[in-house]
């Protein structure tokens, strides 16, 4: 107990994670006191919200991620990582499924940013699969014209002909978004740090879901009004309350903290590498001077 408190980034992202899960427990959106015996439901709590389970139950799974790579449980190989990304991959998809989110036409801004993320991951992978002597060269004006082929074939050759103007399942523009970020997170180097990476974009994503939920809240108070009373009030007069703030504040701090944890486990890393590259030049040395 006394090495998790001395661990402030990891006690705080605990401590936000417990504020984003528990959020759902209090008020999201109520309309004004004086409509309390004209319109029912008056209120919703977060855990009678389809936003409110998927931010509870989210945060619970973010919760047990981040005390395994704290405590070195996983992640510490890229198989490990891996099995991170496929985990929160799979848990988006799952999310969006039993949500039965329905489908949704991807604007074509949203291919672009997909587009520039996979363009980014594919001049990666490219860098890494030459040589040392050819990687020198791969550099600059190069690198940008591949990484400007890359993002026209990928919106123009794939995702414009399987999204473009057409509507498709939310899970499967998720299964394509958080795929890519996910390959993005692991190749990138060190590969030590995949998972902190997938955690901090699962993190954000969770944080930017309470941030920008409020106008679907209050939708979906008002047409329960209109579906149990037939009377609901105007949209102005619902507004959202305790809960949201608190999940605001809890996704503030867990955001906060993960970036703390991977600021640690960098400086960890570079510190060993370091050790590293000096025990390999006294290793030579001793040899140089061996054979001298």
């Amino acid at each position: 107990m006394r090495a998790f408190l001395k661990n402030r980034p990891l006690a705080l992202t605990t401590l936000g994670l417990l504020l984003l899960g528990s959020s759902a427990a209090w008020e999201y959106v109520r309309v004004r006191r004086d409509y309390r015996y004209i319109v029912s439901p008056w209120s919703l709590r977060g855990y009678e919200t389809m936003q409110g389970k998927v931010i509870a139950a989210t945060a619970a799974v973010l919760l047990v991620i981040t005390l395994l790579l704290a405590f070195g449980r996983i992640g510490r190989t890229r198989f490990g990582s891996m099995i991170v990304a496929a985990g929160l991959v799979g848990w988006s998809v799952g999310i969006a499924l039993v949500a039965d989110t329905g489908d949704r036409t991807l604007s074509f801004l949203g291919m672009a940013l997909i587009a520039m993320i996979g363009a980014g991951l594919v001049t990666n992978l490219a860098a890494s699969s030459i040589g040392e002597r050819a990687r020198n060269s791969f550099k600059g004006a190069i690198r940008f014209g591949a990484w400007l082929a890359a993002f026209a074939l990928l919106l123009f050759g794939v995702l414009n002909p399987i999204f473009g103007g057409k509507e498709r399942p939310v899970w499967l523009i998720f299964l394509v978004l958080f795929g890519i970020l996910a390959a993005q997170a692991i190749l990138r180097h060190p590969s030590a740090l995949a998972g902190w990476r997938l955690l901090m974009l699962a993190t954000m994503s969770i944080w930017i879901t309470a941030i920008t939920m409020a106008s679907a809240l209050r939708v979906d108070l008002l047409q329960r009004q209109a579906e149990t009373s037939g009377v609901a009030v105007e949209f102005g007069d619902a507004q959202i309350t305790s809960g949201v703030l608190i999940a605001w504040v809890g996704g503030l701090l867990a955001f906060v903290g993960v970036v703390g944890l991977w600021a640690k486990r960098r400086d960890e890393i570079a510190t060993s590498e370091r050790a590293h590259r000096q025990q390999e030049a006294a290793r030579e040395s001793e040899l140089q001077l061996a054979s001298a």
